[in-house]
């Protein structure tokens, strides 16, 4: 899929993305016949080098690699000794030594006026000129919102004393507690963790400290904005938080897609599954804060990195360390077990997976799955749809792939055959677009029949007639990467071949979305490769 500088270059020359290639440069059309390259990375080469008619393959190998990792999510690539992101990664373990060696050559070669306009360069570091400026524009604006003062003043030793007392009594951890003091202090904090840490517990006692330590003239002013990348992010941090405060998507806060994007006249702004956020809608966030305004991101820095370019929270923990705290500490005794899996996998520890644990399972083929028992949990027979709805939240089938015959359309159109020859009149169902009207929103999860369709909220269920759905998918199986910011009782995880290229976020994702069971389907060869493999984005915001 085109990157958006790849659109932009072939918007303004008012050409077709997929153009005929006519340059005789038979090692990149070698590797677009065998799909390692697409056609764009040629077509763009193409674009770029025609007022050179004398540059060569090398040229053109070089401008076909920053394509490819662009459209990979890199911000840029690094041309040294060794090359970054390595090409063998990139296309899928082909060897290329000739094509690293044709890069390094064709960045010398590179036509000087190119360096000036589309494309630009620091040391070693090569970017497309979007890429660039927005890296560029995300650094100011972030160092511009750490140097300021926070504008609204709070007790600080009245917080201080109500997290004394919170951790007297045993209802904060000091690393929980480090984390108010420390939002309280500055204008910017990252609050790192893993699922059971208490990211949302601490949050929700740092609100309360915060307005309490107002005076009344300035809480009854004073406005607090919660927001997460996705609907079903923002529902659960809303709920989690179990104060009174609507949450809301941070395309809606900022007003992304709108004629004209919204100021955030918000004192305290709270963004949870920060890393699902893309170096886009973040330089959307902090240039709509107020000078002096609390920002407060939270995440898990070793999820997967966002469907868009960058990885930046990952990245500006660590370029504001001292900024930063990370929780450790699991609270849920229950899954003590499936985070320490979820550390080996993290820390690429391929030796200590998959013990013979009882609530960690791994099956060596994957063949052995068997669907009939996941339809089987959808069954409506004597169920009503509260109930459904219960056992439907609790159990969970992710595949990182969206294709193939175990990615997840191959799976769910397998699941919803077996479900029919059963005659099951309820199929799962998750929303892929956001109707505010009907308040439902994209990855929002629920169970439909041929007359309603029913989505579980806080206290109740709510019913919403099926002809009146926006856009939605089957959910017997889901993606991974939409399953994150959800938690579920069981986790059944397919890991395919070209599982591995994701790394191994995919797998640490996937696992901690399970508070009781993990079952994996795999082989050991994919699994390991997977855990061995970490899939960092490129960039130029820490030096990674």
């Amino acid at each position: 899929m085109p990157g958006l500088a790849q659109q932009l270059f072939f918007e303004r020359e008012g050409r077709s993305l997929d153009g005929p290639q006519t340059k005789p440069w038979p090692l990149l059309q070698r590797l677009v016949s065998e799909k390692r390259l697409a056609s764009i990375d040629i077509s763009l080469a193409e674009m770029l080098l025609k007022p050179y008619p004398d540059a060569g393959e090398e040229v053109a190998s070089f401008l076909c690699y920053l394509s490819l990792a662009t459209r990979q999510g890199h911000l840029c690539i690094q041309v040294a000794d060794k090359l970054s992101p390595e090409p063998a990664a990139l296309l899928q373990n082909y060897l290329e030594e000739d094509f690293a060696t044709f890069i390094r050559k064709g960045a010398k070669l590179l036509p000087a006026p190119i360096l000036e306009g589309p494309l630009r360069r620091n040391g070693e570091r090569f970017y497309f000129e979007r890429y660039w400026s927005a890296e560029q524009k995300c650094l100011q604006l972030f160092n511009t919102c750490l140097k300021a003062k926070p504008a609204l003043e709070v007790n600080l030793e009245a917080i201080e004393h109500g997290v004394k007392s919170l951790l007297e009594s045993g209802k904060l951890l000091p690393e929980q507690g480090e984390v108010i003091v420390k939002a309280m202090q500055n204008s910017v904090m990252l609050l790192c963790g893993g699922p059971g840490t208490g990211k949302t517990y601490t949050i929700g006692h740092l609100v309360r400290l915060f307005l309490e330590s107002l005076p009344p003239e300035k809480r009854n002013s004073c406005t607090v904005a919660l927001a997460a990348p996705t609907g079903k992010a923002a529902v659960h941090l809303q709920t989690s938080l179990q104060v009174n405060l609507k949450a809301d998507t941070l395309h809606a806060l900022l007003g992304v897609g709108s004629r004209k994007a919204s100021d955030l006249s918000a004192d305290l702004i709270i963004v949870d599954e920060s890393s699902m956020i893309d170096i886009t809608l973040m330089n959307a966030l902090f240039t709509a804060i107020k000078p002096g305004a609390r920002l407060i991101l939270s995440g898990d820095r070793h999820q997967l990195a966002p469907v868009g370019s960058g990885s930046l929270f990952a990245d500006l923990v660590q370029y504001v360390p001292s900024h930063t705290v990370e929780l450790k500490t699991c609270l849920r005794t229950e899954r003590a077990s499936i985070a320490q899996f979820a550390s080996a996998v993290q820390a690429g520890k391929t030796e200590e997976l998959c013990n013979t644990q009882e609530d960690l399972i791994c099956h060596p083929l994957i063949e052995s799955l068997n669907l009939e028992e996941v339809v089987a949990r959808f069954d409506p027979q004597h169920h009503s749809p509260e109930q459904l709805l219960k056992s439907f939240g609790a159990f969970r089938l992710l595949s990182p792939l969206r294709k193939g015959p175990h990615g997840v359309d191959e799976l769910n159109r397998q699941c919803h055959a077996l479900a029919s020859k059963r005659h099951h009149s309820m199929v799962p169902i998750i929303i892929t677009k956001t109707d505010r009207r009907l308040g439902l929103f994209n990855g929002e999860v629920g169970l439909m029949d041929q007359d309603q369709a029913y989505f579980p909220d806080t206290e109740w269920v709510r019913r919403i007639s099926s002809l009146l759905l926006p856009p939605y998918e089957y959910a017997y199986c889901l993606s991974v990467y939409k399953s994150q910011g959800s938690e579920f009782d069981e986790v059944w995880i397919v890991l395919p071949e070209g599982s591995q290229y994701f790394g191994r976020e995919v797998l640490y994702t996937a696992v901690t979305r399970a508070r009781r069971q993990v079952q994996i389907w795999s082989t050991p060869e994919v699994l390991a490769q997977t855990v061995e493999r970490q899939a960092v984005r490129l960039s130029g915001i820490c030096g990674s």
